[in-house]
């Protein structure tokens, strides 16, 4: 039986999917978005050609964060390495079965279900504090 989706695990996946990115774990890209990509390319290599001698500098950062993907990353910034490898297995790895990832964790499936439930609430917790914050 698949557990549904509440607000966490829909900023985790957000946050999950610019962190394969970051990783070089791509999935297959539309045809919309490889176009995007090679005119982001070609965009990029003529300013390159034409800021060349003029003193100027480009760069370019593709582990961009945004809304509660943010969130989730400066929680992950605080959080223990116990919790990063769980959330890290849990929605960057998502096509992997838990039946794998728990093992490989060192959990049982029981345990690997509790540290999901224990990530989730310390998430809850911090989303609390980065809103009241932003205030």
């Amino acid at each position: 039986m698949r557990r549904p989706r509440d607000e966490i695990d829909v900023a985790c996946e957000r946050w999950a999917e610019q962190r394969r990115k970051i990783l070089g774990i791509v999935t297959r890209l539309e045809p919309f978005e490889r176009l995007g990509q090679l005119r982001c390319t070609l965009a990029e290599a003529k300013n390159d050609r034409e800021g060349t001698g003029q003193g100027t500098s480009h760069q370019s950062f593709p582990e961009v964060y945004r809304g509660d993907a943010l969130a989730v990353h400066r929680a992950r910034q605080f959080m223990g390495a116990d919790l990063k490898s769980v959330l890290d297995a849990h929605y960057v790895f998502r096509e992997l079965p838990v039946k794998t990832k728990a093992p490989a964790l060192e959990l049982s499936v029981t345990a690997y279900w509790r540290e999901i439930a224990s990530l989730k609430s310390y998430l809850r917790g911090f989303f609390a504090s980065f809103r009241t914050a932003d205030c």
